[in-house]
Formats: structure tokens, sequence, C-alpha cells
């Protein structure tokens, strides 16, 4: 019985162990901990939160993306730290569950009506963040996007379609291209997302946010994913219809 004991109590110990001085344990580690002394500090200004999030997702361990996740829904902070938590995890697709988390965060927030306007910008930058992970189980989100009726928020599905180069996309692309040429310029009555706190920069944004019409918002990227999942390049949404038509049952994404 006292032999079992003392192994029991050395695994016990040997799972307690601290991690190696210098391995990439450690250096999350620490980096959680320098984290934690930052974000929590009373009378920490909303740069220095920021900031907080950012230098923690430069270290990339499954103990600094566990902390990061949980930041992307969390209501307690200011919006921007959300949205830079969701922007870093973008850099995790190494880490396993990095996509399905942020996937989770996406239909949390959607699913809260209080806050889901608030939302808004976290979400376009889950979005965004899931494009550039290449994440092929958010190919339904993504195209669930597309036909989203916030242009900004489908604007951002379009982007991550044309990152992730699925043929599922092309029918979407398509179908929010006919709707959006039927409206003509009307302007967007839908809130630009730069209005909600930090909105996600988007370095080939060129938009006049103060003369945007869904046409201006949603034009020109989805034509730029259809030409990346392509490799084709038509003028409207009609000859996009017509050549679809003729090719979709045997289409293979070109690489």
């Amino acid at each position: 019985m006292m032999v079992w004991g003392l192994i029991v109590w050395g695994i016990v110990a040997f799972a307690q162990e601290p991690p190696v001085p210098g391995s990439a344990e450690a250096e999350a580690d620490d980096a959680i901990a320098e984290f934690k002394k930052n974000f929590y500090r009373s009378g920490s200004t909303e740069d220095e939160l920021v900031l907080a999030v950012r230098t923690l997702g430069q270290t990339v361990h499954p103990k600094t993306q566990a902390v990061l996740v949980p930041l992307v829904t969390e209501g307690r902070g200011p919006v921007s730290t959300r949205i830079v938590a969701a922007l870093v995890l973008a850099n995790f697709g190494k880490i396993d569950g990095t996509p399905e988390a942020l996937i989770k965060a996406y239909q949390r927030l959607c699913q809260n009506s209080e806050t889901r306007m608030s939302s808004r910008p976290v979400r376009i930058q889950i979005v965004q963040s899931l494009g550039e992970l290449k994440a092929e189980s958010a190919a339904g989100l993504i195209n669930s996007a597309i036909l989203d009726k916030d242009p900004w928020i489908a604007r951002a599905g379009a982007k991550a379609a044309g990152r992730l180069r699925g043929m599922s996309a092309i029918d979407p692309l398509i179908k929010r291209l006919q709707y959006l040429e039927s409206q003509g310029d009307k302007p967007s009555d839908v809130p630009d997302p730069s209005k909600d706190g930090r909105a996600p920069s988007d370095p080939g944004d060129n938009i006049d946010r103060h003369q945007k019409s869904e046409r201006q918002v949603l034009q020109a990227p989805i034509h730029e994913a259809l030409h990346a999942i392509t490799r084709q390049r038509q003028t409207c949404a009609e000859t996009w219809a017509k050549w679809w038509a003729q090719n979709r049952k045997d289409y293979k994404v070109p690489p």
C-alpha cells in the first residue's frame, strides 16, 4: 500500500514540476505572468490594455492561446482588447483548436442579442482571422458572412473567402454580387464599424468612409475573391453567373 502511495505521490510531484527554464512552456508562463500584471493592473489605460494583449500574442503556445481565446468574448474589457485578441490569434495556426475556438466565439457573439451590435468589429476581425488561418473548418461561417445583411461583415467574409479559396464560396459570392448590383448605389444604413471603437485595420482599405454605398463596400472585394478562387475575371454578376453555370459540374479550383 505504501509503495502505491509513493508511486502516486511521485506522479503528482512530476506533473507539478515547473517547466525547464528557457523552454517554450517556460516562456509562455512568463508571458502570461507579465500579461496578468499589466492587464489587470488598476488604472491601466486602454492603450496599455491593448499593448498587453498584443504582447501576449507574440508568444505562440497552447497556454497563451488558452488565455487569449476568452478575451475575444470577454465583455468587461474595452472592445479594442477583444478585437486585438481575435487579431493576434490569426498567428496561432500551428496551435490545435484555434479556428474552432474562433468559430465558437463568433457564434457566441451572434447569439447575444444585447451585445450583437457592439460586437460587430470583433466579429469582423474573427472572420478576417479565420481567413488568415485559411481554416477550412470555417468555410460555412465565412460563406454565411458573405450573405450577412451587414455589408462590413460581408466584406470581411469575401476577403476571407479569397484567402481560403474554397469552391463552396463561389455561389454565395455571386449571389451577394447579384443582390448588390440590383441595389445600385443606394447608401447603406448599416453603421461603419470604425465608429464602434477601434475597428479592425485593413491596410488595403481605401474606401471613403464618408461616402459609402454597399456597392462601394463590397463590389471590389467580391470580384477579388472570385478571381482568387477561380483565376477568372468577369465584369458583373450576370457574366459570373453564366460562367459558373457552364463550369460548375466538373469544376476544380485551380492551383
